[in-house]
């Protein structure tokens, strides 16, 4: 039975890079407080149009730093788990029922900083940017 579940954990996780839409915000179910994000992703190169993904993090430890780290605009690496849940929509004055997908949160690893915190170039110090890889390396001390 363990292995079923941790197979099922395995094939519902993805990795993606995208820039936070705008500041989490803090919700509360019951007892437990969470925080719903809006990450936008784009593909370089391609003319595709950019994709919203839905993102929620329940984790206590890391809700206690997400205001001070995850600014609009930000540059994120997240691991999360698909959840797939209903919703009901008004369409032509008729609720219709339709499925919706949001990430739950399972890592989130800080990349660059918005032009907006850093002078424009990546990294607040008037030089060469990082590359994402490097940036995320030198904020290895961050709480996440």
């Amino acid at each position: 039975m363990a292995e079923d579940r941790k197979r099922n954990i395995d094939t519902n996780m993805v990795f993606v890079v995208g820039n936070l839409g705008k500041a989490p915000e803090m919700y509360e179910s019951g007892d437990k407080r969470y925080y719903r994000m809006r990450l936008a992703v784009t593909c370089r190169g391609e003319q595709r149009p950019t994709a919203w993904l839905d993102l929620v993090d329940w984790n206590d430890q890391r809700q206690q730093n997400i205001g001070a780290y995850l600014t609009p605009g930000r540059q994120i690496a997240v691991t999360a788990s698909i959840n797939t849940y209903k919703s009901t929509v008004q369409i032509d004055g008729k609720d219709v029922d339709i499925d919706r997908v949001s990430f739950n949160v399972q890592e989130i690893q800080l990349l660059q900083r918005p032009a907006s915190e850093t002078n424009g170039n990546g990294n607040g110090s008037g030089e060469a940017p990082e590359s994402p890889v490097a940036a995320a390396l030198a904020e290895d001390d961050t709480p996440f």
